[in-house]
């Protein structure tokens, strides 16, 4: 009889039997001749293929077998934290055997020495880790998720009967049967009707539609990010910019075929889709945003087909939508609504604002509204005929930590994770809002209705009176239902100001919430006076949040000059979003400040009580002063908006006098535009055309507020 402990690393295990993923380093991509060469000599079988999808299963086979030749799949272990001489002591440590004082006196010097260098250790790996992250990448959203904790897995999950499970089989058999139901098609297509006004399906051909080109192809691969998760061919972007130009010209002749034949490779058409929590109970499905992980070949058409369309569709949308168009921002948005809400309250006039939510808009939109939407913008038949492809065969596989869910057949919705998709569902949403009979309805700007604004699916509707509103969110709810979009009842919103009689406003049975104030494109919006102010508390809360998420960071014994950029990248812009659309006050400045010089005081590990002077403070911290930031936004985006000379709501309403309203007596409230007079005077729409007087005015106008406060 043998009795003996068997230790098996299951994690490790496990990750051998995993498919590796080829990620070559900039080095190497840089230093891959002999790769390119003999990926040419092997790309000479391709001509035999006879389809689309033979031709992409061997150049994506080829790509990986000589890729694992000349490349190393990345080591999947931990990164090694303790140097040498630190693991040396250790080693020499447990080799001591405590028998003698000597040797306990040795023993203790050793600890002392571990304690000493692990320190140092700890200190070097942080330092470096900070460095590389803020190299390598230059948005504060990436690099915070680079030092922030990751994020919890799902393990639990809520039945429709309220009941918990927890047990992997059940877990995954409810993640497949919640997925199955939502992207199963509900609404067949509608026979026009006779009053549509929307343009005629036709299909539209160009007979010059050109060759996709190698110049094409390089640009939308520099395009594409590294550091990606592939699809389920296992290729990278990497892998793909190491190949060079033969993997260009393999690409172009596998992007033509597609284009001119209009089948693509079944392997286009499969995508693992991975959930991300966003909000509320982790318990429940619908807070998780489904991410498709899809194969890079067709992420890089993708991104061509983008370049391709994006002008023409771009042209087909009002200036009401502003999301996911070159030049356009949130800020766009807020600064709109806030100067509607300020100019109706400081003229007593009516003002109605229905916020509007609907349920999984990226994930519901049916398929054959999206392609209509296509038809009617006049885009070439062989490029619908290709997502069409794509589309009809899509199957998606949830996975959930190392096991997946079986096919699921996706009947509707654009892939979240692909870079078209945005421009498809907007496309589809504007088709909806064509059959909208809102002439007329909605806030007088000079003449033009203002009667709603769109951020993708994030829609604000605006009327005079409750009445209105009802029915135009009636009407938007209607047409919504027809392509497969639910309105959420309980997260859609009701606001009016104090000149509206209230009434309640109900939408398929459903009586609408009131509120007070409304988180719109990350803003507190509220009524009022004195409209912005909660939002200046909600910044310094969020800022406080994002301070404690880096906190491991920003207070540990790195060098002070990394923190510093550390904090102007990941904590400052979260306390400055929207800064550009409040209107100043000496207590606002104070506010931000007070809590930037706190936030700086936990940095340096000091407190009120050193009582230490705010010029040493930031003499040591170098940040940059959060008045100064503010100050310099606002004004930058007030001469952005005055020398626009395209239709945007942003600045009609900046120019906008109402002419039946009257001001109350006595001192109005501050407005956007008082400290921009203050230092260019009345006039100061005209003195911010000319750019260089306004740079030269803007020093002026960040002394006024920096020297505050």
């Amino acid at each position: 009889m043998v009795r003996g402990t068997l230790n098996i690393n299951v994690k490790l295990e496990r990750s051998r039997l995993m498919k590796s993923t080829l990620r070559p380093t900039p080095a190497q991509i840089q230093d891959s001749e002999a790769f390119q060469l003999e990926l040419r000599n092997r790309f000479a079988c391709l001509e035999t293929c006879s389809s689309v999808d033979e031709y992409n299963t061997s150049m994506v086979d080829t790509v990986h077998e000589v890729g694992s030749k000349y490349f190393k799949a990345p080591s999947s272990g931990k990164p090694q934290v303790l140097s040498e001489h630190t693991l040396g002591l250790m080693r020499e440590r447990r080799e001591l055997c405590v028998q003698s004082p000597t040797s306990m006196s040795k023993y203790r010097l050793l600890n002392k020495q571990i304690s000493q260098s692990r320190r140092r250790d700890l200190r070097v790996y942080n330092t470096n880790r900070v460095k590389n992250t803020i190299e390598r990448n230059k948005g504060s959203k990436v690099f915070a998720r680079d030092l922030e904790v990751g994020q919890s897995q799902l393990t639990r999950l809520k039945t429709d009967s309220g009941t918990i499970v927890t047990s992997k089989p059940e877990v995954m058999r409810e993640i497949e049967k919640y997925y199955g139901q939502l992207y199963t098609s509900s609404r067949a297509p509608v026979p026009k009707a006779a009053n549509d006004k929307r343009a005629k399906l036709t299909r539209h051909y160009t007979e010059d539609i050109p060759d996709v080109s190698l110049y094409e192809i390089r640009g939308a691969l520099k395009q594409l990010k590294n550091n990606k998760a592939p699809g389920d061919d296992g290729i990278t972007t990497e892998l793909l910019k190491a190949g060079g130009k033969p993997v260009l010209v393999a690409l172009q002749q596998l992007f033509d075929s597609v284009i001119n034949t209009g089948s693509t490779p079944e392997a286009w058409s499969r995508s693992v889709v991975v959930l991300f929590f966003k909000k509320g109970d982790k318990t429940q499905l619908k807070n998780y945003r489904p991410i498709a992980l899809l194969s890079h070949v067709y992420k890089l058409f993708s991104r061509v087909l983008t370049n391709r369309l994006t002008r023409r569709l771009d042209d087909f949308q009002p200036p009401e939508q502003a999301g996911f168009r070159k030049g356009y921002s949130t800020i766009d948005h807020i600064h709109t609504l806030r100067q509607v809400i300020q100019k109706t309250e400081e003229y007593n006039l009516p003002l109605c604002v229905a916020y509007v939510d609907y349920e999984k808009a990226f994930d519901s939109i049916e398929t054959w509204a999206v392609l209509e939407s296509l038809q009617r913008c006049q885009i070439d038949y062989r490029y619908i005929e290709a997502l069409k492809c794509v589309y009809n065969a899509a199957t998606m596989k949830v996975r959930i930590h190392d096991s997946s869910t079986n096919p699921i057949h996706v009947q509707r919705g654009v892939r979240q994770g692909d870079v078209i998709s945005p421009k498809l569902f907007t496309a589809a949403l504007e088709d909806v809002f064509k059959l909208m009979e809102w002439k007329g309805r909605g806030i007088n700007i000079n003449g033009e209705h203002l009667s709603h604004l769109r951020f993708a699916d994030d829609i604000v509707i605006l009327a005079e009176s409750l009445e209105e509103l009802g029915i135009m969110l009636s009407d938007l709810n209607s047409a919504s239902q027809r392509v497969g979009l639910k309105m959420n009842m309980d997260k859609t919103k009701i606001m009016s100001n104090v000149h509206v009689t209230p009434v309640p406003v109900v939408v398929d049975g459903t009586a609408l919430e009131v509120v007070d104030e409304y988180v719109y494109l990350g803003q507190t919006i509220r009524m009022g006076k004195s409209n912005f102010e909660r939002e200046v508390t909600r910044r310094i809360q969020l800022g406080w949040a994002a301070f404690g998420r880096l906190r491991h960071v920003l207070t540990s014994d790195i060098p002070q000059c990394l923190k510093s950029k550390v904090f102007e990248q990941c904590v400052l812009p979260v306390m400055t979003y929207g800064a550009e659309t409040w209107s100043f006050t000496v207590g606002l400045i104070h506010k931000l400040r007070v809590a930037q010089r706190a936030m700086e005081r936990a940095m340096l590990g000091i407190s009120l009580r050193d009582k230490v002077r705010n010029d040493e403070i930031r003499r040591r911290t170098k940040v940059t002063d959060i008045a100064l930031k503010v100050c310099k936004l606002k004004w930058q985006w007030a001469g952005h908006i005055v020398r626009r000379t395209d239709n945007r709501w942003g600045k009609k309403v900046l120019e906008w006098r109402p002419r039946l309203g009257k001001r109350s007596t006595g001192r109005p409230p501050t407005r956007w535009t008082d400290d921009l007079k203050k230092t260019a005077g009345n006039r100061w729409i005209q003195r911010a055309q000319d750019r260089v007087e306004w740079r030269r005015l803007g020093e002026a106008h960040v002394q006024q507020w920096t020297t505050k406060g």
